[in-house]
């Protein structure tokens, strides 16, 4: 699984840097915010890095800090197909458009 710092675009004129995003993340973050940027509101920053992950080890690890309902939408099931790369990762955020409800709840500005 690659891990990279990304620029998360939250409005058409305020974004964050967070690092150590996965494609399965970056997914997350497009679908949540697509809407509100009128673009990708994901760019990667620099080289992304290999780190040993699973699927099923990866949302588990969302669901730890992002809505589970949310994260539910995206990966049905703990087997589903998580994006190995942030091109997969772009067009299954793309695809989906988040149900309003839970924030995130953890602050990204922090990088948490």
């Amino acid at each position: 699984m690659l891990v990279a710092t990304i620029r998360l675009w939250l409005s058409k004129d305020q974004s964050v840097q967070k690092e150590g995003v996965t494609p399965a993340e970056a997914a997350y973050y497009i679908a949540e915010h697509q809407h509100n940027v009128g673009k990708n509101p994901v760019e990667v920053i620099g080289e992304p890095a290999e780190i040993k992950r699973s699927g099923i080890q990866e949302i588990k690890r969302l669901m730890g800090f992002l809505p589970n309902k949310k994260v539910k939408q995206l990966f049905a099931t703990p087997t589903a197909n998580v994006p190995e790369t942030y091109e997969e990762a772009f067009e299954l955020g793309g695809q989906i458009e988040m149900e309003d409800g839970e924030l995130i709840t953890h602050d990204l500005a922090k990088g948490d």
